[in-house]
């Protein structure tokens, strides 16, 4: 008898690759007559899959088409006989067999006719009675086949299959299972508050104490102050607890990089606003639920109904009649976004231990991540690449090389014409000029060609456009922080807190210049002091809350994700988005007389390289059944340089 389990699209191979070997690369010459490519993988990755034959980049729908769940390519053009044909992809680190079974078998022809009998009769019974749910699998999916056929492509065939498996497959051990082999290469449309996970695939187990992920999944670490960590990631990640502490542990590949966007609207225009990539990249795919959008620190909820819409396909936010725009308007905008330049490998782990009857505990994280430099998804690493990242240093902007390539008489579609020394690329069609040429934006008035759209680029003169026919090289960097904490109870109400940090980040991987400032470190403390009873003789007057805080960042230290509140710069009167060099001090005092009064109060003071500021501010709020809220809040924020006196001769 055989005991189905559960199917999966992957498929047992003769030798297992490397767990995180992802990127595969494959050569061959082509036969003229045979359009199927067998890849040898399946849960490919979209981003990164390239096609050259010979030193031409294939388009895909154009010239080819893909299968990413069953590791296929099929020509929709049939290559020249004797090209060399390169492909190149990522995969889904997670390896499957094509079923999971329990099989008993009766191979022996010696067992006796009344044994065998025997058997059967007690199977019979077995199976009569209520399945054990110890031993039950819920499932539930869809499969489906078709056929499409237009008038400006061939016929293709489409599959697809998901999958869900739920239930117990041993005493204690549960497992939760999401599978496909189907692919959707589309972001889905942000205009709704709750998304459709379109493409996740994982596998879950869970037992008593412990978990294990397998696939999609969101590592996510909190209590952290300079460590603070939220990232969708493909890969696996475990975890272990009991009452003493927990540990969880992550390998994965990311889709994509963290950044902060940070802007003031414009009167009267709802948008659509451009989100960026660091140095201002347009070239970017925001990942799909990534987002956090504050306005005035005010955090928004994604919807037509609501506060905005996203397209995540060209990063562009439009806020919706709900949420009008002005001039002072002050928006962040936290997102992941993948610009496929390289695919990135991540390693974290953090833990938390309880000692002394809970009375002490410590938290400790470490996160890598890494760009894989071996292997870039959108260009080759040839000497000269790689000659021109070594030169660069942490400066992107003098990794570049020229965007002009000669194909030949009639094959491009641009001319070159030498202007005073000065080459420029004219637009002359397709297949009616001798280069083609890759543009990139510089910024605004720092470039010389201008977008005319359908990829048409218009010479405007040396700072009068905002592209440049050049290629930027992307750096491939590694970010690795390590951080430790501490929280001691001292009374009941009584926190005294503790975090030291360390980072180390290396801006470009193939370059040993600049790396002087890699690594620097963080440290915090404070005392919180929550509902304390405050008392003359045996009268009550009431509860006050006490916090002190103090915080240094080093001037190279940089965290993995978000530090600091939403509006930290405007909080002390300075610059926006940086929250490195800082020495901060604060005091925080809350008097409560009675429980709906309450007076508030903060001072601190902030410096930051030339620059020092004191910050006071004062709140007071009375509320009742019968009385109307009152309340009134008055804030002052001095921000001045810093004089140093000089001294007097004597």
């Amino acid at each position: 008898m055989i005991a189905m389990i559960f199917a999966s699209t992957a498929r047992s191979q003769e030798r297992s690759p490397a767990f995180f070997s992802l990127q595969r690369e494959m050569q061959f010459t082509a036969s003229g007559a045979d359009t199927l490519v067998e890849l040898g993988d399946i849960f490919l990755i979209p981003q990164g899959f390239s096609v050259k034959m010979d030193s031409l980049e294939l388009g895909e729908g154009k010239d080819y088409s893909v299968d990413y769940g069953r590791g296929k390519m099929i020509f929709l053009t049939l290559p020249d006989s004797g090209s060399k044909v390169t492909i190149k992809y990522c995969r889904l680190p997670v390896t499957l067999k094509r079923q999971y079974a329990r099989d008993w078998r009766i191979d022996s022809p010696e067992i006796k006719s009344d044994t065998l009998q025997a058997e059967a009769e007690s199977e019979r019974d077995r199976s009569e009675k209520p399945s054990d749910s110890t031993e039950r699998l819920n499932r539930s999916g869809s499969i489906f086949r078709g056929i499409r056929l237009g008038t400006d492509q061939g016929l293709r065939l489409q599959s697809g299959l998901r999958l869900q498996v739920s239930g117990m497959i041993a005493s204690n051990i549960e497992i939760l299972g999401s599978l496909t082999d189907q692919n959707t290469p589309i972001q889905p449309e942000g205009n709704t508050q709750t998304l459709q996970e379109i493409d996740k695939v994982f596998v879950e187990i869970r037992s008593p104490g412990l978990r294990a992920t397998l696939g999609d999944y969101v590592f996510s670490i909190d209590g952290s102050e300079f460590g603070r960590y939220d990232r969708k990631l493909q890969g696996i990640m475990g975890s272990a607890e009991n009452t003493v502490g927990r540990i969880r542990i992550s390998a994965a590949a990311s889709k994509g990089n963290f950044t902060t966007n940070t802007f003031l609207g414009e009167e009267g225009n709802q948008g659509p606003y451009q989100l960026t990539g660091p140095q201002g990249k347009r070239e970017i795919i925001v990942l799909a639920g990534t987002e956090k959008v504050w306005i005035d620190g005010e955090l928004m909820v994604r919807g037509e109904e609501n506060d905005y819409t996203i397209e995540y396909g060209n990063g562009q936010i439009i806020f919706t009649r709900h949420r009008l725009i002005t001039e002072e308007s002050r928006v962040t905008v936290d997102f992941e976004f993948s610009d496929q330049a390289y695919q990135k490998e991540i390693y974290g782990g953090e833990g938390a231990l309880r000692l002394w009857n809970d009375r002490l505990t410590l938290r400790a994280s470490f996160l890598r991540e890494a760009d894989d430099g071996d292997s870039p998804l959108d260009f080759s690493l040839t000497d000269e690449n790689l000659n021109v990242l070594r030169q660069a240093g942490d400066n992107p902007d003098s990794a570049f090389v020229s965007g002009a390539v000669y194909v030949g008489d009639g094959k491009g579609m641009y001319t070159a014409v030498d202007s005073f020394g000065t080459t420029i690329y004219r637009y002359a069609g397709l297949n009616e000029g001798d280069y083609e040429v890759r543009f990139s934006y510089a910024g605004t008035g720092r470039g010389s060609y201008s977008l005319q759209g359908y990829g048409i680029f218009l010479y405007e003169g040396e700072g009068k456009g905002d592209y440049v026919p050049l290629r930027y090289l992307p750096l491939a960097g590694r970010h690795q922080t390590a951080n430790i904490g501490s929280i001691l109870r001292l009374a009941e109400g009584v926190n005294l807190e503790g975090e030291l940090a360390v980072s180390d980040l290396d801006q470009n991987r193939y370059s040993g210049r600049d790396d002087e400032d890699n690594v620097d470190m963080a440290y915090s403390g404070r005392l919180r002091m929550e509902k304390m009873p405050l008392r003359f003789g045996s009268s009550k007057l009431g509860e006050f809350d006490l916090r002190t805080t103090f915080r240094n960042v080093g001037k190279h230290f940089r965290p993995v994700g978000r530090m600091t509140e939403v509006e930290h710069g405007r909080k002390w009167g300075v610059e926006e988005g940086v929250v490195w060099g800082e020495r901060i001090a604060e005091i925080h005092g809350v008097y409560r007389p009675i429980p709906s009064w309450k007076l508030e109060t903060e001072l601190g003071s902030f410096r930051r390289g030339e620059i020092q500021s004191f910050r006071r501010r004062f709140a007071g709020r009375a509320e009742g059944e019968r009385l109307p809220d009152l309340f009134y809040t008055a804030e002052i924020i001095d921000t001045a340089p810093v004089y140093t006196t000089p001294m007097c001769p004597i």
